[in-house]
């Protein structure tokens, strides 16, 4: 018992008080038995002793038998004092045996809840921590879906931004655009332009440079298509091999 808690030592305890109130119960009723025949048995011996002399024989006689049975009774009463003493015992023994299972059954009992108790606070660790892992993955998409949002914003401000450049750069192309063609516009109007005479009907595609539209037009700057700048060829091949010239003049 000294392992016990002390709920479970006060128990045994009163159990074994409750047995120790019924020995002295049956030891004070034994003993108040034994005063009545201790009575009876002096009035006995009062009345032997008041008898005549002539019977004296007889009543030492009966006295004699009568301590003897006396005797044989105290014996009697001893062994069933004996036997109510190991009946006491006895029953002690199963009180204690009961208090001891009902000690047993109660700390089964306890053992029982708290398992129960442990098993239902792991569960609820173990779904707290699965509500907290869903509420760090909603957390982390809540997350990227602001820094996807962040980023679309910065891109359509970057769009936004390349799509002014871009018109800024078309304008400065238009503007460009129209001041060459201004430019060639007075270029060709010049009096020393107008005074080169070229074939407009010449096959090449001329450009907007005005000083480069006399290339291929047939005048004095076109070395191919001028027969009278042509020298006249040769039937015998020439020993020496010449590199050939270009077909164009430096106007």
């Amino acid at each position: 018992l000294e392992a016990a808690l002390p709920w479970e030592r006060d128990l045994v305890a009163r159990h074994r008080l409750r047995a120790d109130n019924d020995l002295s119960s049956d030891d004070y009723d034994e003993s108040s038995s034994d005063s009545e025949e201790s009575d009876d048995s002096s009035d006995s011996s009062d009345s032997i002793e008041s008898s005549s002399d002539d019977c004296s024989v007889v009543a030492l006689s009966s006295e004699y038998s009568d301590s003897s049975d006396s005797s044989d009774e105290n014996l009697d009463d001893v062994h069933k004092i004996e036997k109510k003493i190991v009946k006491k015992k006895e029953r002690a023994e199963n009180e204690e045996r009961r208090a001891k299972k009902e000690v047993e059954e109660i700390k089964k009992q306890i053992h029982e809840v708290q398992l129960k108790q442990r098993q239902n606070r792991l569960r609820e660790e173990r779904q707290e921590r699965q509500v907290n892992q869903v509420r760090e993955e909603l957390r982390r998409e809540e997350k990227r879906l602001r820094d996807m949002k962040e980023e679309a914003v910065r891109n359509e401000r970057v769009l936004q931004s390349q799509i002014a450049g871009l018109k800024r750069a078309d304008k400065r192309a238009a503007t460009k655009s129209k001041a060459r063609i201004k430019a060639s516009r007075v270029a060709d109007e010049l009096p020393s332009v107008q005074s080169l005479q070229y074939s407009r009907a010449c096959g090449v595609s001329l450009n907007d440079n005005p000083r480069r539209r006399a290339v291929a037009c047939g005048h004095m700057t076109c070395t191919e298509n001028c027969p009278m700048s042509r020298p006249p060829r040769s039937t015998a091949r020439s020993a020496v091999r010449r590199p050939r010239m270009s077909t164009y003049s430096k106007t």
